[in-house]
């Protein structure tokens, strides 16, 4: 995918959505819409084809989880959470989100969250480097239809997905 991704970027909070808006430009993002609720969200979709939609989690008239749960399964585009609260990465990682990001949203978090949604885009339009025996854009066995399970753990500012036969070793540490 040479083309600049499209997104759209949904907050309720004008400062956030311009913070956001200027981060993804940098980051070589072309911004096609923004929105401030979740209907507007639903309404602009289906007239405004973007690849990506970074939703916030709490807003008015359908909060980004409702959003994304509204979403189209197959072609919709992918979902990057922005949000203030971290409780509500288990259920983002559900509706199969690319990246959770909390606020205060940093650069090199943005970059990195469009860093995966150009590997999610190339891995659902089944690049060669994807190879059989990959995972769709829905975290499934290519092919199968199988999920493949995740555990979804703290790291720094952000929750990550992490395939249980990915994990090498365990150490605890505190109570």
């Amino acid at each position: 995918m040479n083309r600049a991704l499209r997104a759209l970027v949904a907050d309720d909070e004008p400062p956030a959505r311009a913070h956001l808006c200027g981060l993804l430009t940098a980051s070589g993002v072309r911004v096609v819409a923004e929105c401030a609720t979740g209907r507007e969200v639903l309404a602009t979709l289906a007239r405004v084809p973007c690849d990506v939609v970074c939703l916030d989690v709490r807003m008015p008239d359908g909060d980004g989880v409702e959003v994304a749960r509204h979403l189209a399964s197959g072609c919709r585009p992918v979902v990057v959470f922005t949000t203030g609260f971290s409780d509500y990465a288990a259920a983002a990682y559900e509706l199969d989100a690319v990246d959770y990001l909390l606020k205060p949203l940093s650069a090199a978090r943005v970059r990195e969250a469009v860093r995966r949604v150009r590997l999610r885009l190339r891995r659902a339009l089944g690049s060669p480097e994807e190879g059989a025996g990959g995972l769709d854009a829905g975290g499934r066995v290519a092919g199968s239809g199988e999920r493949v399970p995740r555990l979804f753990l703290a790291a720094g500012d952000h929750h990550r997905a992490v395939a249980p036969e990915a994990i090498v070793y365990v150490e605890a540490r505190g109570t």
